[in-house]
């Protein structure tokens, strides 16, 4: 269903000295919190608002952070 929003026209990089972020743009932001959050909408060219149920697009596993965590602490003790 979300697969457009992989595209680079979707997303927006975001870098300062101390971190990097990477995002959706713009109005995808907005698609995809509604349906990653579960929250009400207005459907377009209506004025009904309708609730859209929780779809996590993103998300990291224990076990992702656990494997994120190790490689870094890896790394970092080279």
């Amino acid at each position: 269903m979300f697969q457009q929003l992989v595209k680079n026209k979707y997303m927006l990089a975001v870098a300062s000295p101390n971190d990097a972020t990477i995002t959706f743009a713009n109005k995808a932001r907005r698609v995809a919190e509604i349906h990653h959050y579960g929250q009400a909408d207005k459907q377009r060219g209506h004025n009904k608002e309708i609730q859209y149920p929780e779809r996590q697009l993103l998300g990291i596993t224990r076990s992702d952070k656990e494997r994120v965590s190790d490689s870094v602490i890896q790394h970092l003790s080279k």
